[in-house]
């Protein structure tokens, strides 16, 4: 049997997981969970704000508990077709058991937007609730990063700076069905 029926998007912050991800979930008719905004809420504080009060690491920590609470049996056996769509925190992939358990649950998908592009669209890097050690830049995180997903990803899909979203979701989406 197949488990992997949902969909996981990988990628660094702003390389369009959450956009591409709800347009695709309501497209699919399913669920669709932002792994950012769930430990927002379970944690009733925006991300930066834990980053500041517990550090990078308690961020990674926490997201891995939130990535190996995924995917309970139960609800995947009453299910047919895709479960879910889920975009990942931008550091989920520091956790192996956390991307090992999605591998095998989830179709892996990177979204591997060049950097450049990265830092066009990410203009509050600051604030922007990124789980690493503050003295890194954003080419370190991004090269530390990349390795990481391109070792997660089931497949890898090169989104060309300045590519229309509809025409990366409509090729996300050829994806889901192949």
């Amino acid at each position: 049997m197949n488990t992997q029926r949902s969909i996981a998007l990988l990628g660094m912050p702003g390389s369009g997981k959450s956009t591409i991800g709800y347009i695709l979930a309501d497209r699919m008719s399913t669920s669709f969970i932002d792994i950012d905004d769930l430990i927002e809420v379970q944690e009733g504080k925006p991300l930066q704000r834990i980053l500041d009060e517990k550090g990078y690491e308690e961020l990674r920590k926490r997201e891995e508990e939130v990535l190996l609470s995924m995917f309970r049996q139960d609800t995947l056996a009453k299910t047919s077709g895709i479960v879910m769509v889920i975009a990942t925190g931008g550091s989920a992939v520091y956790s192996t058991k956390g991307m090992l358990h999605f591998r095998k649950h989830a179709r892996c998908i990177y979204l591997n937007v060049p950097l450049d592009q990265i830092k066009k669209r990410i203009n509050n890097f600051s604030q922007r609730g990124i789980a690493a050690p503050q003295s890194y830049t954003i080419e370190q995180i991004y090269d530390e990063r990349h390795a990481l997903y391109m070792k997660y990803a089931h497949d890898i899909l090169n989104v060309p700076g300045g590519e229309d979203p509809t025409n990366t979701l409509e090729r996300v989406f050829a994806l889901c069905r192949s």
